[in-house]
């Protein structure tokens, strides 16, 4: 038996790009500059563009945040409409609601600045939109609509998405389905990152985040397709990565690597009970949107069959990802037959733990037995003694660290994987249970405001 197991391709829906108009209010509410540790605006420099009939007009690709109390009473609040590009998805039936979907079809969305770029294609923020109600003799369906207002969520932000652009030619890529055979599964795991096996994994994660509960990882049934593109509609995550953050604040006090490392792991049990495992974890990996956080790029993840971690004579399937950081020892090694997704994933949290509270220059440059740093860290398990050797370095007192900090990291981090902990013994350790806990928000509260430059969503 196989201990990779496969995906089917993702099921597409239909996108139409088109142009239309944007009714505006007097005020754009969640444009991702209102985070405290976050003071980069996001609106673009604004163009002048020639209409046809020769007027002037201007046309931001972000529409501005503009003072309440510059749009008049409330009963005259100012509105405008602009144009713009809109993507309009609608299932096979032609604009019928599609109930494999968490998001009704017909849907539409206002493309606008990019964020970032994947490996073949970009990555933009979009608005999502409703139809205008149409006038008298004015068409009512949806893909001939030229109007359209923002849509709002329960706490009156106008809802925004990331949107990530492929070429179409990724249909054309190697996808293992259910009737591929175990030497070509395998295969497949050994090749480079894959767009179409990621937005297969963000349907079927999809699958497990409609049920309602908060999963911390995010995933998309919302995948259609032109003649020219594939189109992927996620969720958007105003605060960039966990390691912008830290890049910005700093290592994290205990309560605070807590908060969110609870929602990790939380994020790593839909994984493995999706039956996956990540292959890439880091910290550039996690999605952070005020207090929430969420596990992306999936690009390398693949479905793992634990019960084939047996097979003794089984060598090891390449690592995901390409940084030597997050690459679990059992790679370096000679070892055959104990290879375990969710440990190597595990082991990555750990870094990520790590990473956190003590600060990722304290670790190894490679996971090997030669490297002192990782014998000292995953062989001898001297996490503390490492912490304190980087503090007298830099000039930072870290003898402060917890009993069971030390105690979580020296198990997660064991070069062994059978001598890991396992996910629920993670949950279960007493560091995770401890009642005191920080959210980012009472964090930043406590701090001096830090500016932080634009950040991206790259995959």
């Amino acid at each position: 038996m196989s201990f990779l197991l496969s995906f089917d391709p993702p099921i597409l829906l239909t996108a139409t790009l088109t142009v239309g108009f944007v009714d505006i209010p007097g005020t754009i509410q969640g444009n991702g500059a209102d985070r405290g540790w976050d003071n980069t605006p996001v609106v673009e420099t604004t163009t002048n563009v020639s209409s046809p009939s020769g007027t002037t007009m201007t046309r931001p690709l972000l529409p501005p945040p503009v003072s309440l109390t510059t749009c008049g009473p409330p009963s005259l609040e100012r509105r405008q409409t602009m144009s713009g590009n809109i993507l309009v998805i609608t299932s096979k039936e032609d604009g019928n609601s599609d109930n494999t979907t968490s998001i009704q079809t017909p849907c539409a969305f206002w493309l606008q600045r990019k964020l970032g770029k994947t490996k073949d294609g970009t990555i933009r923020l979009g608005y999502q939109l409703k139809q205008q109600q149409p006038t008298t003799g004015e068409s009512s369906s949806f893909l001939s609509t030229k109007k359209w207002e923002l849509v709002t969520d329960p706490t009156g932000r106008h809802t925004m998405v990331t949107i990530h652009i492929h070429p179409s030619s990724v249909l054309n890529d190697t996808c293992v389905t259910s009737t591929s055979s175990p030497q070509d599964i395998a295969a497949f795991a050994t090749t480079v990152y894959s767009p179409l096996n990621e937005l297969s994994i963000l349907q079927h994660i999809a699958q497990h985040n409609n049920d309602g509960n908060v999963t911390h990882i995010v995933g998309t049934d919302l995948i259609a397709s032109s003649s020219k593109n594939v189109y992927a509609v996620l969720p958007y995550h105003r605060d960039g990565t966990l390691l912008d953050f830290c890049q910005k604040v700093g290592t994290l006090p205990e309560p605070l690597a807590r908060f969110f490392v609870r929602q990790i792991v939380q994020g790593l049990k839909t994984l493995q009970d999706a039956g996956l495992c990540h292959r890439n974890l880091s910290l550039d990996a996690i999605l952070l949107d005020e207090n929430h956080v969420d596990i992306s790029k999936l690009g390398w993840a693949m479905q793992f069959n634990p019960t084939a971690a047996l097979d003794a004579n089984r060598p090891l399937p390449p690592p995901g990802g390409l940084d030597p950081h997050c690459i679990a020892p059992e790679y370096f090694s000679s070892m055959r037959g104990c290879w375990n997704g969710f440990s190597a994933d595990l082991w990555m949290t750990g870094l990520i733990v790590f990473s956190m509270v003590i600060g990722s220059d304290a670790l190894f440059a490679t996971p090997v037995a030669e490297d002192k740093s990782f014998a000292r860290i995953c062989i001898k398990g001297d996490i503390r003694g490492q912490a304190l050797r980087y503090g007298s370095l830099i000039g930072r007192d870290l003898s402060g660290l917890s009993d069971d900090l030390t105690d979580l990291l020296e198990k997660m981090l064991r070069a062994d994987p059978e001598q890991r902990l396992s996910l629920q013994q993670v949950m279960e350790h007493p560091w995770l249970m401890a009642e005191e806990v920080m959210t980012a928000t009472e964090y930043l509260n406590t701090t001096s405001a830090i500016s932080i430059g634009s950040h991206s969503q790259d995959s």
